[in-house]
């Protein structure tokens, strides 16, 4: 899945969300205020999982 779901109650967030692991952007670290949720283990790896089959690297990472 290259949308993995973002429950807000297991990353804090204010509602429910996406990560749109199509939709892949760069940020300077500087804009950053504070922190707004929490991506533990397993939700992370789902959005490597995302990042993963959308840039086609398949061929290059261990899935």
């Amino acid at each position: 899945m290259v949308q993995p779901l973002l429950s807000a109650k297991e990353t804090r967030l204010p509602k429910d969300s996406r990560a749109l692991c199509d939709q892949v952007r760069t940020i300077d670290k500087g804009r950053f205020r504070e922190a707004v949720g929490v991506l533990r283990g397993e939700l992370l790896g789902k959005i490597d999982r995302g990042l993963i089959l959308h840039l086609e690297l398949e061929d290059y990472v261990k899935l």
